[in-house]
């Protein structure tokens, strides 16, 4: 977290997961949603440890997932589509991480005004 520039504050993708447009339902909470993705993001850290390439990726209880959709949080008790304008296809960013999401996006900015 002692990040001067804000690629180094941006860790590695991890995996880009496509969906398709039944995986999220209309009534679904960003927070559901976030249980459906899980599983999916602790797979492909799985299959990166089978294969060699990152053996130290992992995923566990501790790590907190956030998502981002046009620069803006998404906030757990909104409903994922009905709640942020998106235009579908969509991409979603996904952080995963063990501090506040507010530490995140303040050290971002600190990261991209030095």
């Amino acid at each position: 977290m002692k990040a001067k520039a804000i690629e180094e504050l941006q860790g590695e993708k991890l995996a880009e997961i496509k969906v398709d447009g039944e995986f999220v339902s209309g009534t679904d909470t960003v927070a559901a949603v976030k249980k459906k993705v899980r599983p999916l993001i602790a797979e492909r850290a799985r299959l990166g440890q089978e294969a060699g390439a990152r053996p130290d990726l992992s995923i566990d209880e501790a790590d907190r997932i956030s998502f981002s959709c046009a620069g803006c949080q998404m906030q757990d008790d909104r409903l994922f589509y009905a709640d942020h304008s998106m235009l579908l296809p969509v991409w979603v960013q996904v952080f995963v991480h063990r501090c506040e999401f507010e530490e995140v996006t303040e050290l971002a900015q600190a990261a991209a005004c030095d």
